[in-house]
């Protein structure tokens, strides 16, 4: 269906993040009969990102890094997202998060003829292709480095997003649009 859409016109998955500054668990190979310390910080800090990722282009990714994900860093998104695609109609699917759905984003949306936004069912992350983004940033960005500072974490997950060429590869298995359907008892139930 997504391919099927004008040339004009260009899909993105929508979503946030927040990554929170501490050690990411994660598996290693440790030799038998010894420990292996792992440092991690005391803190809580997050960096809060609200994104899109191309449907069709996956290492074409806009992030807007924000005080909160809220209506307004949503708006700044869209803004962002207009500017890149001059002309073209853009076509945002997201969830249902409360933002998406807020008044004043919808007031926004009425001047922007160019925006669509397309919901995805509810509680279905495994549709969004975003989310896939997300998880492969925090095994990349955040892993099992450990980052000293707030800055040094935050750095390192925007370092990423400033070169996700790099990742073109691996981005273009791992954000494809071929989803599994999984069978679920409650819709062959008699």
């Amino acid at each position: 269906m997504i391919k099927e859409l004008p040339q004009d016109t260009v899909v993105y998955f929508t979503d946030a993040t927040h990554p929170t500054h501490n050690t990411q668990k994660s598996k290693a190979w440790i030799k038998k009969g010894q420990e292996k310390h792992i440092a991690a910080n005391s803190g809580r800090k997050r960096v809060n990102l609200n994104g899109a990722v191309n449907a069709l282009d996956p290492c074409e990714a806009v992030v807007v890094e924000a005080q909160t994900v809220n209506a307004q860093s949503t708006i700044t998104l869209y803004e962002k997202l207009l500017e890149n695609n001059p002309g073209k109609k853009l076509v945002l699917i997201c969830d249902n998060a409360r933002y998406y759905r807020s008044q004043l984003l919808q007031q926004w949306l009425e001047g922007q003829p160019l925006i669509q936004q397309w919901f995805l069912p509810t509680y279905s992350p495994n549709l969004n292709i975003i989310e896939r983004l997300w998880r492969f940033m925090k095994k990349q960005a955040i892993g099992l480095s450990f980052h000293p500072t707030y800055q040094a974490f935050k750095s390192s997950i925007l370092h990423f997003f400033e070169h996700l060429d790099q990742y073109e590869y691996e981005l273009k298995r791992l954000l494809t649009l071929k989803f599994q359907i999984l069978d679920s008892p409650l819709s062959n139930s008699t």
